[in-house]
């Protein structure tokens, strides 16, 4: 997933450098675009954002 992600990042790169003018307006654009998602993503993901603490995430016997 990781090697996945970093071409694709690489490939949008490349894509909008030419047409912002600079590897710089690119990276700001791709991350403006980018950060809801990744962020939505992670707070679906990480048991700790849903309000439950790390112990009864984990399930342990006794954490309820």
């Amino acid at each position: 997933m990781n090697a996945g992600a970093g071409v694709c990042a690489m490939f949008g790169l490349s894509l909008l450098a030419g047409p912002l003018g600079s590897l710089a307006n690119a990276i700001a654009v791709l991350s403006a675009a980018t950060l809801l998602p990744a962020l939505a993503i992670f707070l679906a993901v990480v048991p700790e954002t849903r309000g439950m603490s790390l112990e009864h995430a984990s399930l342990e016997d006794g954490a309820l």
